[in-house]
């Protein structure tokens, strides 16, 4: 399996289902086009690819109520081949097992509401603050009781 990125469009929205054991997930139909040109300059689509991305747990749950059909979606995880025979031959669709996804910021807009880790299964817990996070490193001084970087001053060891 390789861990890929990829950016795209969803071509339906997701749906919340639940595993036999209750855990929530949705499965993505994410597709993108590759912009070609032509032999006279001019681009078109080429072939449209598909990929079936499934996410679990909280993030199944936040992809369902955030996102919609045709909005631009960005999904990280790892990505393989199904292949299988129908009648018309061999049939591949990529599969997805996604570890991250989120929309991408191009020709939209999007509003980050942070969730607590007890809601989230991980993460920052919020603490009302506006726009910082409690325990979270990037928003907290250096523990060094010297100051800076390893206690060395205000200048990195590099």
């Amino acid at each position: 399996m390789a861990n890929t990125t990829i950016t795209g469009n969803l071509g339906k929205a997701p749906e919340l289902k639940h595993t036999q054991q209750g855990k929530p997930m949705t499965r993505l139909s994410v597709a993108w086009s590759e912009r070609q040109r032509d032999r006279n300059g001019e681009y078109f689509d080429g072939p449209t690819v598909w990929v079936s991305a499934t996410v679990f747990g909280r993030q199944a749950e936040h992809a369902c109520s955030t996102f919609s059909k045709g909005d631009r979606v960005i999904v990280t995880g790892d990505l393989k081949p199904e292949v299988w025979n129908s009648d018309q031959g061999e049939q591949t669709v990529f599969a997805m097992m996604v570890q991250q996804v989120g929309v991408s910021m191009i020709g939209q807009e999007a509003q980050v509401n942070r969730v607590s880790a007890q809601n989230n299964g991980g993460g920052y817990a919020s603490n009302g603050a506006s726009g910082g996070t409690q325990g979270d490193p990037w928003n907290s001084q250096p523990r060094s009781e010297t100051g800076g970087f390893g206690g060395g001053g205000s200048e990195p060891p590099f």
